[in-house]
């Protein structure tokens, strides 16, 4: 009974001497592809191609996880194996490369359709706390690519639209005090130098940094 166990744990030992080489080509594979120059090519955020880099990202990203579960399930079997687990460096690697290209193309994704949304908001309906914190939040996110990626133009992108409204927002905010008076206005047409009238039928967040006010922000 001892010697049909110990020929079945040489088996498994045999069996995952063969399959850990393996997973990590895979991995190797899927970081070299992960590291492709068109993830951070500023013609890839083209609105024909955006689709299919996202589709791209979100299949490498499941490909990513399930090397992650493998590597976890074939530690497990080294432990009951009483061997040296093995240490996936390279899948830590991967998941520095994939997972925040991954975190930055779908962040620039969903920034533009919100910020399309609001650009088109009339000025009096804009819900500018709610603009502040997303945008604070996206910040961070912003913050966090610049630390674990190199410079590149679409975390530049990212981060140029996302302090444009971390910008304009407390401006909203000002521009609607109850408390302006008339006097008020003539100062601030005077400060940007043009007629600002929020009150105006159709008058936009687009029509309000179109005129570049956040400068004034102060």
């Amino acid at each position: 009974m001892q010697q049909a166990q110990e020929g079945q744990s040489e088996k498994f030992k045999k069996a995952l001497n063969e399959l850990i080489p393996e997973l990590n080509k895979n991995i190797d594979e899927l970081c070299a592809e992960a590291e492709d120059k068109s993830y951070t090519d500023a013609s890839s955020m083209e609105p024909d191609k955006i689709l299919d880099v996202l589709k791209n990202l979100d299949n490498k990203m499941d490909l990513f996880k399930q090397y992650d579960t493998t590597s976890e399930r074939y530690n497990d079997w080294q432990v009951k194996l009483f061997v040296p687990q093995t240490n996936f460096d390279n899948l830590d690697n991967l998941r520095t490369q994939l997972v925040n290209r991954h975190l930055m193309w779908h962040s620039l994704a969903d920034w533009n359709i919100m910020q399309a949304d609001w650009m088109e908001t009339q000025f009096g309906q804009i819900d500018a706390p709610l603009i502040q914190k997303i945008s604070t939040d996206y910040a961070k996110i912003c913050k966090r690519l610049e630390g674990a990626l190199e410079a590149n133009p679409i975390q530049a992108k990212l981060k140029e639209n996302v302090d444009k409204f971390e910008l304009a927002m407390p401006v909203v905010m000002a521009l609607r005090n109850p408390d302006l008076k008339e006097h008020h206005w003539d100062d601030i047409n005077e400060l940007i130098g043009q007629k600002l009238d929020i009150h105006e039928e159709g008058f936009t967040l687009q029509n309000l940094i179109d005129m570049n006010v956040t400068q004034f922000n102060e």
